[in-house]
């Protein structure tokens, strides 16, 4: 039986970036995937680019829910053994494909495999690596390791988390590795591998969703993390805080070390996990024992991208 990747892509008004990641995923040396784009009626010139590709690709242009309605829809009309998306404004890296293929067929007991990505302007230029590390469920409660287009799971397992949230749009990878590692828990021969290899860039510039809306995004991470975890760690809390006046997103253009945004931050933090004061105390008291550590990671925090 032919093996298969499925890869889907949502889209609305994504023109400007929207040939490169069909490229990026047409040129890649690997016979048996499918490809779909599944674009929201875009406005924009994303039809006439959809239209040059032919039979190299499907794709629909219809209304839906947002990005993981349109990720849903793709999934459920795809064949693959194995998925993946790959968002608009994203590039795979040549030849990754095959060895993602190589990995799975070598190992059926394999549900999920997350390589390395890379960080880039809207002009493609190289922004900093994407923080990936071994998967570990309880470390998705402080930060997202797993860059979402370098990864790759199997069907089964995207069907047994029951799809993504279609609620969310903007934690919603990081809704779905969690709910991932929960069944993982239940099922413990299922495994998780990190591949450290570059497989995808993942876009970085002022208009996309994450960056634009950053408020409205680390709202949307404090919910999922509380839902999934019963706890809140500052490190979101002081990202809200942050992005809650507009002028800094926390990526291209972080605050400068302020008393009263680390104040704000803190008393946030403290009401939003008033149910666990134990967590809140044993976090205190870790700072309190290494002052100099704690001052240190809230100085990277406030670093400016340059």
């Amino acid at each position: 039986m032919e093996f298969v990747i499925s890869i889907i892509t949502p889209s609305y008004n994504q023109g400007e970036y929207l040939e490169a990641t069909i490229q990026s995923v047409l040129q890649q040396d690997f016979p048996s995937f499918e490809y779909k784009v599944i674009d929201g009626e875009s406005k924009d010139n994303s039809l006439q680019i959809l239209k040059k590709y032919g039979s190299k690709l499907q794709w629909i242009s219809e209304p839906d829910q947002g990005q993981a309605d349109a990720i849903n829809k793709g999934f459920r009309s795809s064949r693959g053994e194995v998925l993946g998306w790959l968002n608009a404004d994203d590039l795979y890296c040549p030849g990754g494909f095959g060895e993602v293929a190589r990995q799975f067929e070598q190992d059926s007991n394999l549900m999920m495999l997350y390589g390395d990505g890379y960080h880039v302007d809207a002009e493609g230029r190289l922004l900093a690596p994407y923080p990936s590390a071994e998967f570990r469920l309880e470390s998705l409660a402080f930060g997202c390791f797993i860059c979402q287009p370098a990864c790759f799971f199997r069907r089964s397992l995207f069907e047994a988390a029951g799809c993504l949230d279609t609620s969310l749009h903007y934690a919603l990878d990081l809704d779905l590795w969690i709910r991932f590692g929960l069944l993982q828990r239940q099922n413990p021969g299922w495994k998780f591998r990190y591949l450290p290899k570059l497989l995808a860039l993942s876009r970085m510039h002022r208009d996309n969703k994450t960056l634009s809306r950053r408020g409205e995004a680390y709202q949307e991470i404090i919910q999922v993390v509380k839902k999934h975890f019963d706890f809140v760690p500052f490190n979101w809390v002081y990202g809200m805080e942050e992005s809650s006046g507009g002028r800094f997103d926390g990526y291209f253009k972080r605050s400068p070390l302020d008393f009263s945004l680390c104040s704000k931050s803190a008393l946030k933090w403290i009401w939003l996990n008033r149910d666990h004061p134990e967590y809140v105390f044993s976090f205190l008291a870790d700072c309190l024992k290494s002052p100099r550590k704690s001052f240190t990671r809230l100085l990277q925090r406030t670093e400016a991208k340059q």
